[in-house]
């Protein structure tokens, strides 16, 4: 008796993501050990940097630290390819939403201040704890606001903001004020390796959504060309 050919297919699909899971494990690793020397070393500079005329050392400081973002977002992208071919298991703690939010901002502000974008934080309140892994879910929200910030104009806006839903609910927002996506693109925006930008893996969304959905959350999207994209991260709170 065969195989059907439904079966022969899962087989290589499951054979070519762990081949790829071998690579990227390696791959990860050859990078992310120059990608910290050169973190450690952007950071030597930065403390010695108290040492200069304070008008030289603010700009210094300002372009190192857009420096340390940019390797930030670039590690980020090598745990992207890990976690498309290797979910990671979640460690779950309880975290703080607004706390969350106000560390992604101050990580990513840099960047949008040196596109010209304005990045705001809307502020929250009375904000449900979640049970979450902190980094694991980091990365995805992150994962969105770049998303966003590749997405609008010199001058345009993006905007993170929390919401409660409900008792049980609680809603993450990234808005912002760019061109918008096609129709006839919105439905495969969310699948694997699809991008409708000239680079780009095709992979943030797409993970983005798995991770919401690893912590049994809701990721949606509603966009119209011209008019901006919002996507909400919609994930459980943490149970009392």
């Amino acid at each position: 008796m065969t195989d059907s050919p439904r079966d022969e297919h899962e087989l290589w699909q499951a054979e070519k993501m762990a081949a790829l899971g071998r690579l990227a494990a390696s791959v990860a690793h050859e990078i992310r050990n120059p990608l910290g020397a050169v973190d450690i070393q952007l950071q030597l500079m930065r403390e010695a940097a108290v040492d200069l005329d304070s008008a030289v050392a603010g700009r210094f400081v300002e372009r190192l630290d857009i420096a340390r973002a940019e390797m930030r977002r670039l590690d980020g992208i090598v745990q992207n390819f890990l976690r498309f071919s290797r979910p990671p298991a979640l460690h779950l703690a309880t975290v703080s939403p607004q706390g969350l939010l106000e560390r992604l901002h101050s990580l990513v502000e840099p960047e949008a201040r040196q596109r010209r974008v304005e990045f705001v934080l809307e502020p929250s309140e009375n904000l449900p704890t979640l049970e979450a892994d902190d980094n694991v879910l980091s990365q995805a929200l992150l994962n969105v606001i770049i998303n966003a910030l590749q997405a609008v104009e010199e001058g345009g806006r993006v905007v993170l903001s929390a919401e409660r839903l409900s008792e049980s609910f609680l809603r993450f927002r990234v808005e912002d004020d760019g061109c918008g996506i096609p129709e006839q693109d919105l439905e495969r925006v969310l699948e694997y390796y699809y991008t409708t930008k000239d680079t780009g893996s095709g992979l943030g969304l797409s993970i983005a959504q798995g991770i919401v959905q690893q912590h049994g959350g809701l990721l949606q999207l509603h966009s119209r060309p011209g008019a901006g994209t919002t996507v909400d991260l919609e994930l459980p709170a943490a149970t009392t």
